[in-house]
């Protein structure tokens, strides 16, 4: 029977039944964000014992500490007892929601602009994006002010510089808190409209939603709008693929860092990794002890596939956060820019129609001359950027540190001020 079961899961992604595609799940704070992906595991997934698992830790927490029922659906993708206690995203993390047809991968991460790096990442690996916005944020436009536009605009870059059309998906959720919701749906569709119309987005195409969960027990959840369909075009969804000859396996996270053991978790963009084999990294060149697809030990994995890799020498800094560290790679503490878009008049202009104030509290603008900073993400961290010569959209920058920069992989440079708001995108 063991022999059976080792068969089967060398057939890798075969064994797991279906390819992945990768949703980024992008919003504000409190936006909904978990308890939507909460929900739709909890209504559609096939790996029922992951829920009931979940579901048991839930009671748990609900009777020794306290936390009320309301948190239930966003602790199925919580990973942390702090998560739980706090009721709040703190930790990104990719979570799976498996269909008969298809696995879904989740990618959630935190609504605060401190995380606006692991946006950035996320967009990389993943195929497209769904973005949750509040109703009671649409009525004030409170999202425009906070990370949205920032991540919007972050997530339509990354896409276009792998060549690919930026497909999003958009849902207004706690519909079922406003009676008046229909009114705010249209809103937010003229709102956005504002934005591609500001920023030349022709391209985008945009899938709108609606979303009110009501979450009485454990097992009585009461919802409206439009899961179903939403469920059904993400699993539509187009897979990213990029055309690289070498290997490149994009790192989000550092898995199990408290059991000391340094597990890498992301999705592998290209190529090929089989368990023992030599894989040139930034620690070094490292083999390759264990793969795992979402706990299911495997022996290989393919390009598209979800995964986690643990090597012989665990080398990997405790404080690593993500990036592309396999393939072919060079230091650099210098960039060349031969072009950049500063894009602070379009989001000037965007603010002013939509009727908003501008203030230093949401948005503070760069003024570009040499001896001056931005920042930007680079192998998962935010680096600070020193503008050295400055020659019309021509930058020479020096790079507070060292990082990795790959070869033959589309850059994705989005350039942020010092509260990681969005100000332009620049190409190396």
């Amino acid at each position: 029977m063991i022999t059976t079961i080792l068969k089967e899961r060398n057939l890798n992604s075969v064994f797991l039944g279906q390819l992945m595609k990768v949703i980024n799940v992008s919003g504000s704070v409190n936006s909904g964000k978990s308890t939507l992906i909460g929900y739709l595991l909890y209504k559609y997934s096939v790996e029922r014992y992951y829920i009931d698992l979940k579901t048991r830790y839930f009671q748990m927490m609900m009777k020794t500490n306290k936390v009320p029922v309301s948190e239930y659906l966003a602790n199925l993708i919580q990973v942390s007892t702090d998560e739980t206690l706090r009721q709040m995203t703190m930790i990104s993390k990719a979570v799976r929601l498996k269909t008969d047809k298809d696995n879904l991968v989740f990618i959630d991460v935190g609504g605060h602009h401190k995380y606006t790096f692991q946006v950035h990442l996320s967009s990389v690996e993943s195929d497209t994006t769904l973005f949750t916005v509040g109703v009671d944020e649409v009525k004030e436009r409170a999202y425009i002010r906070e990370t949205f536009l920032t991540h919007f605009i972050t997530s339509y870059i990354t896409r276009k510089s792998f060549s690919k059309t930026p497909v999003f998906h958009l849902v207004l959720t706690k519909v079922d808190t406003e009676p008046n919701y229909d009114k705010y749906f249209e809103q937010l569709k003229e709102d956005i409209n504002v934005i591609t119309k500001n920023l030349g987005m022709n391209d985008v195409v945009l899938f709108y939603y609606t979303s009110g969960i009501k979450i009485n027990s454990i097992n009585d959840i009461n919802s409206m709008g439009d899961h179903e369909t939403l469920l059904k075009n993400l699993l539509k969804t187009e897979r990213n693929i990029i055309n690289e000859k070498g290997t490149v396996f994009h790192v989000r996270d550092l898995m199990y860092p408290e059991r000391n053991v340094r597990v890498l978790g992301g999705r592998l963009m290209t190529g090929r990794i089989e368990k023992k084999q030599y894989i040139n990294t930034q620690f070094g060149e490292l083999q390759v002890k264990e793969l795992e697809l979402f706990g299911n030990k495997v022996n290989v994995i393919n390009q598209g596939d979800y995964a986690g890799i643990r090597f012989e020498n665990d080398e990997i800094t405790e404080n690593f956060r993500g990036g592309e560290i396999l393939g072919n790679y060079r230091l650099t503490k210098q960039l060349n820019i031969r072009r950049f878009v500063d894009l602070q008049d379009n989001i000037k202009n965007i603010i002013n129609e939509l009727g908003l104030p501008i203030t230093s509290q949401h948005f503070t603008f760069v003024n570009y001359k040499e001896g001056s900073y931005f920042y930007t993400t680079i192998n998962g961290f935010r680096n600070k950027m020193k503008i050295n010569t400055l020659e019309k959209n021509m930058f020479t920058v020096d790079l507070e540190k060292e990082n990795s920069l790959f070869l033959n992989t589309p850059n994705t440079g989005i350039a942020y001020n010092n509260e990681n708001k969005l100000i332009g995108a620049f190409i190396i």
